[in-house]
């Protein structure tokens, strides 16, 4: 999260993939990260489903903490970044545009010290 923030990739993504035609986007090119980061994400959850199953069945409450931190998250940096695509007219971004990337900072940081929060469980739990 913090790589992407300081070098803004999905930014450069949108920039590099704006002439491919057939990647969905909304309008004025935005959003077109979103299928790439789909795919990587995909591609992390197949390789890692075998050990990902395995922690769920083991530790189902952590794993359930978990979740509802990368919920957070995906809320945050998904669909909150949508909305933002909507508030920002012609004119610039206003209050409303202000008030949705505080909104989505925040679940976003919420997201990511929920996980945190369930791997410290995770490893302060005696085997």
């Amino acid at each position: 999260m913090s790589l992407d923030e300081n070098i803004s990739i999905h930014e450069r993504i949108t920039y590099r993939y704006q002439d491919v035609e057939w990647l969905p986007r909304f309008q004025g090119n935005h959003g077109i990260w979103i299928s790439v980061y789909l795919v990587i994400a995909v591609i992390f959850l197949l390789v890692n489903l075998k050990p990902m199953l395995t922690l769920i069945k083991q530790y189902p409450h952590n794993a359930r903490i978990f979740v509802l931190g990368g919920a957070l998250f995906v809320a945050g940096g998904l669909l909150m970044e949508i909305i933002g695509y909507y508030l920002v007219g012609e004119e610039g971004p206003g209050l409303a545009y202000y008030l949705e990337v505080t909104i989505e900072e925040f679940l976003e940081m919420a997201g990511a010290s929920v996980m945190l929060y369930s791997i410290l469980f995770l490893r302060s739990t005696p085997d």
